[in-house]
């Protein structure tokens, strides 16, 4: 045998010896894991089965059993307990995939959102493209609809239900407006007026109808001076307002308006309300909107002028710095003398040719139905009124379908409309139809 001989005798001889350590080692490990798994296995099967366990499991599945719904943060498949806390049923959380759910012991614990209940179709989204609105695919839509009165005034008279909205839908809306009142927010409580909005918003969805929610006050902001205690509000108050709606409704697309402040008093110059300037307003609004975006919402915002909502001559130098928004006047027949359309263009009207226009409180009644001075007269305004939204592409909403509020459409909760209601009426009808709804 040569020395190479021997070198590579010996080599083979290393390597066998060294190979069989390796199987041996190899075959030692794979004994080892499944020993551990064994034990890991008896371990959570003694676990699962310990009293103490079935109790914690018990009082959490007790806890979370009714939650239907997750917490505002988004769902992106990290793991989180299901908490109580309320999302309109408008807007389902999808699930994610079924794989990802735990199943130990049913605690509630999992990786995914929860799928709620199927909801209304939602409504396209609106959104504002030169000076009109479109839904999401372009196509224009002019509005045509009713203002209720407060959801807490309906809920106290036995009318915030489903029927008072298909009475809406029959009379030719497309849209709702929810007048929601300083007092009565505070008096209900936030969660539980949410809730009544919540409510109307499910059914508008479900006829097909969309909504503004307004902060219903009158008066002096700047100067928190207002016309009645039910209007008297804070800036803070209504700035956390609308941080609110802005989380809440963020994503739904049925709310399409949030009517930022009813009707500004307010006059150049001042009153007996105090003095805020347009500039000192638009600052005022402007931060509104920038609360409403940064948190989320698409709304549109709607922005109305001075004299209780009327005038909007401001616009023409000094608009609203801010892109996407509509402006509202409320032209009552009282704020001008017959013709009216010239002051109307004068005073507002010029602004539908830049920016999308909504009135979003108009109409007429007689001396016989609860005339209010400011409601007074007959068709002749309401020919001229709607021939000159209809020529100008302005949307409206008629105040109010409520038997007890001045500038009413109907007279009682049969739902007999009034000489206003009965015009206004049939000009939406034939505009949007009646929605399949058949009215007695």
């Amino acid at each position: 045998m040569t020395n190479e001989d021997a070198k590579s005798a010996s080599k083979a001889a290393v390597e066998g010896e060294s190979g069989e350590a390796s199987q041996q080692a190899s075959s030692l490990r794979s004994v080892g894991r499944k020993l551990l798994t064994i034990g890991a296995s008896a371990m959570a099967v003694l676990l699962l089965t310990s009293p103490l366990f079935v109790i914690g499991r018990d009082v959490l599945s007790s806890v979370f059993a009714d939650s239907s719904v997750v917490d505002d943060n988004e769902c992106n498949g990290s793991t989180y307990i299901m908490a109580k806390r309320t999302r309109p049923a408008s807007q389902p959380v999808a699930a994610t995939k079924p794989s990802d759910k735990i199943a130990a012991g049913g605690v509630g614990v999992q990786t995914t959102c929860p799928t709620q209940p199927a909801g209304p179709k939602p409504l396209p989204a609106v959104k504002v493209l030169g000076n009109r609105f479109v839904t999401e695919d372009g196509r224009i839509i002019t509005f045509r609809g009713l203002d209720t009165s407060d959801p807490d005034k309906l809920l106290r008279d036995g009318q915030w239900n489903r029927r008072y909205f298909e009475i809406a839908r029959g009379w030719g809306s497309n849209i709702v407006r929810f007048p929601v009142h300083p007092d009565a927010w505070r008096r209900q409580g936030k969660e539980n007026y949410i809730k009544l909005l919540d409510q109307g918003v499910q059914w508008a969805a479900e006829l097909g109808m969309y909504v503004i929610i307004d902060w219903h006050s009158i008066g002096n902001l700047r100067s928190e001076i207002f016309t009645d205690p039910m209007y008297d509000t804070t800036k803070k108050e209504t700035f956390e307002f609308w941080l609110t709606m802005a989380r809440h409704y963020k994503g739904n697309t049925t709310v399409a308006f949030f009517e930022v402040f009813n009707e500004p008093v307010l006059v150049d110059g001042g009153c007996c309300w105090g003095v805020c300037s347009w500039s000192q307003w638009k600052e005022i609004v402007e931060e509104i909107i920038v609360i409403i975006r940064g948190n989320g919402s698409k709304a549109i915002p709607l922005v109305a002028g001075f004299n209780w909502a009327y005038d909007l001559t401001h616009v023409a130098t000094d608009p609203i710095n801010a892109e996407g928004i509509g402006y509202v006047s409320h032209p009552y027949p009282g704020k001008r003398k017959p013709p009216w359309i010239a002051d109307w263009e004068k005073d507002w009207g010029f602004v539908a040719d830049k920016y999308p226009v909504f009135l979003t409180e108009m109409g007429f009644c007689d001396a016989a139905e609860g005339e209010h001075s400011m409601f007074g007269d007959d068709e002749t305004y309401g020919d001229a009124m709607t021939g000159y939204c209809d020529k100008k592409g302005i949307s409206y909403t008629v105040w109010t379908l409520d038997p007890d509020w001045s500038g009413m459409v109907i007279k009682d909760w049969d739902f007999t409309p009034t000489r206003g209601g009965r015009y206004f009426r049939s000009a939406m009808q034939k505009a949007n139809g009646t929605g399949g709804i058949e009215l007695k």
